[in-house]
């Protein structure tokens, strides 16, 4: 099921959220209509990783249309990639995002989120975090999760 509202539902869901925040919306009817859809999503479901994951670009892409909105863009919003919603969530808690040059797995190009090596899988929009010798699927709440835990481990 999660599979299916990742390839299907989400990528839809996000495309017209996004093309809606670009047209000057009334932000007030956007949540309303987010909160709509959110609460059709069955609890199991918002328990998972992956869907949490696609409900926090939604929030952000909100966030970014508020800030717009509110003269702090005067581009005013675009369609986010991936890994331009992963820098801004590292800048807004305070965290480094950069390319670490000449570093791959299976072919992605490996980032770092402050101390967490990443990988961003764009065609797929999913972002996975190095854990010792593997990689596995994470949140931005995750990678945040990853970094502090990589920093009590140091004291």
């Amino acid at each position: 099921m999660v599979d299916m509202m990742e390839k299907f539902f989400f990528t839809k869901w996000l495309q017209v959220l996004y093309h809606w925040l670009c047209s000057n919306p009334n932000l007030e009817e956007v949540m309303k209509w987010y909160n709509g859809w959110k609460e059709l999503i069955p609890e199991e479901l918002l328990a998972n990783e992956s869907i949490r994951f696609q409900i926090n670009r939604a929030t952000y892409a909100q966030q970014q249309a508020v800030a717009a909105l509110g003269g702090a863009n005067a581009n005013g919003v675009h369609d986010l990639s991936l890994k331009e919603v992963i820098e801004a969530h590292a800048q807004h808690h305070g965290l480094l995002f950069k390319i670490k040059p000449g570093r791959m797995h299976n072919g992605h190009q490996i980032y770092g989120f402050s101390n967490v090596s990443i990988i961003i899988d764009s065609l797929h929009q999913k972002v996975y975090a190095q854990h010792e010798e593997t990689w596995s699927l994470e949140s931005l709440q995750g990678l945040l999760e990853l970094h502090n835990k990589s920093l009590g481990k140091r004291h």
